[in-house]
């Protein structure tokens, strides 16, 4: 499929004919693909197979407790940033990091003057505790940004046993100098494409472009085509990361990873527009299947993108300056500036400049999914073939599901027998029901349902299905 949804290489229209002793397109394997379609929503990951419950809520004065501090004296940065990250200790003496109920404050330093080849005194922690999956969703007042500045809320995992980008990274919040959309991007090693997501069908956002290719969709760090190690990148809506974000108070972000439903999902609202469950003191679990389109999507698929490319990652804040991509977009991000001096220069001469590159955020908070169910247990799709998207809904007791797991089960196990059958009859070129059957009224009855289908599938052709229908079938 396209991106602007038309298909591609279409099969031609199938010959229209009399049924029975010619030879024709038997239904047999139409039927076993709706059959599947059908059967898919039962027993194919689901999304929201659990609810979510709340995990860890960081925001409180014992903020820093809960983090690590990455300190440039012990290891050096990995980006090359005209920055000294600093320790818990030095941070909090410099005024660069405060911690009270409902608000935590992380800055770099905005008072003195360096040498050239000095570092800018910043912050950069990553979260005692890791993940293998969850929703995690930060509510900020205001995100760093100005020329030299480039900041992220990320994710990664590492030991010394796993180096990057072993364990992944996801970047949630990232951008650098003075844009206003956010890039939320996957960095893995090899066997990760994203290139069957659509921009405005899979998520609201748009593609990233590679550096000789349209669409920055394959997360492997080598990845031919694509900036080095720029992985699959998706862009937030405008007003998503710097000055308006700043400007209109902020915003929520919601970060969903899900390795067994297959996805990883990033939403992002201004302040009041946040769905009723995300709303402060709501008191209802999170649903991400009843938000709005996420503005990015990653899938999660063992035949293209396996979710052990993701695993033991931790939750990571910094405020990073020039740095390898602050560098590479200085000239183009800040041409004034650019004209007098390099980045590095500019953040050692002009640190009042500084003065909004800080973190103010009011809540991070990480649910996680209670007694997860084993992928697309009990959850039945109920595809609209005239909407947007299909939409599930849960059979209510476990008996139920089951149950009804047992008896999908049974009407496949018929439906593909009676494939079989029909296959038969029509190689042999032989009536579907035999002659000495057909007085019964049921089996009469499924012969004419065989020829009205047979008939409406070979008078219209792939084409002609509405495009829901016809996307559906073929993902499926």
């Amino acid at each position: 499929w396209s991106p602007e949804g038309g298909a591609e290489n279409a099969p031609s229209p199938r010959g229209v004919g009399q049924m029975g002793r010619r030879k024709a397109r038997a239904p047999g394997a139409a039927g076993l693909r709706l059959l599947a379609a059908c059967c898919w929503g039962w027993f194919a990951p689901s999304r929201g197979a659990a609810p979510y419950s709340l995990k860890e809520s960081y925001v409180g004065p014992d903020f820093f407790s809960k983090f690590a501090f990455w300190s440039s004296a012990e290891t050096p940065d990995p980006t090359h940033g005209a920055v000294e990250y600093l320790d818990e200790a030095e941070a909090l003496a410099r005024g660069m990091i405060q911690a009270a109920e409902g608000e935590v404050f992380m800055s770099v330093d905005t008072r003195e003057f360096l040498l050239l080849g000095q570092g800018r005194g910043s912050v950069r922690i990553q979260s005692r505790n890791a993940y293998n999956a969850g929703l995690f969703v930060l509510r900020l007042s205001h995100a760093p940004v100005g020329c030299g500045v480039w900041p992220a809320f990320w994710m990664y995992g590492e030991d010394a046993g796993h180096l990057w980008p072993t364990w992944g990274e996801f970047d949630i919040i990232e951008g650098v100098h003075m844009q206003e959309h956010t890039r939320t991007t996957l960095h893995t090693g090899r066997s990760c494409s994203q290139e069957a997501l659509v921009q405005g069908y899979d998520f609201a956002g748009k593609w990233e472009a590679g550096s000789n290719k349209t669409f920055a969709n394959i997360c492997d760090i080598d990845a031919v085509g694509q900036y080095e190690k720029q992985g699959c990148s998706q862009r937030g809506p405008l007003g998503s990361f710097g000055a308006p974000l700043n400007k209109n108070g902020g915003g929520t972000y919601a970060a969903e990873w899900d390795p067994v439903s297959g996805h990883i999902r990033t939403w992002f609202w201004p302040p009041g527009e946040e769905p009723a469950d995300l709303k402060p003191g709501s008191g209802v679990a999170p649903f991400p299947d009843g938000w709005d389109l996420p503005f990015s999507h990653f899938k999660l698929d063992p035949s293209t993108c396996p979710p052990q490319h993701f695993r033991n990652m931790r939750i990571v804040f910094n405020i990073e300056l020039c740095g390898d991509y602050g560098n590479g977009s200085w000239a183009w991000a800040c041409p004034d500036l650019a004209k007098t001096m390099t980045c590095s220069e500019y953040v050692a001469s002009y640190p009042e400049d500084f003065v909004k590159a800080h973190w103010t955020i009011s809540a991070l908070d990480v649910y996680e999914q209670d007694l997860p169910l084993p992928a697309g247990l009990g959850q039945r799709i109920m595809v609209n073939f005239q909407g947007a998207q299909p939409r599930a809904t849960l059979v209510g007791h476990p008996g139920m599901r089951i149950a009804a797991i047992l008896l999908l089960g049974l009407v496949a196990a018929a439906g593909a027998a009676s494939a079989l059958w029909f296959e038969y009859r029509r190689q042999r070129n032989e009536p579907y029901i035999p002659d000495g059957l057909r007085g019964h009224a049921g089996l009469g009855a499924v012969e004419a349902c065989i020829r009205h289908v047979a008939a409406w599938t070979a008078a219209r052709p792939p084409s002609a299905l509405p495009q829901q229908e016809h996307r559906f079938l073929n993902e499926r």
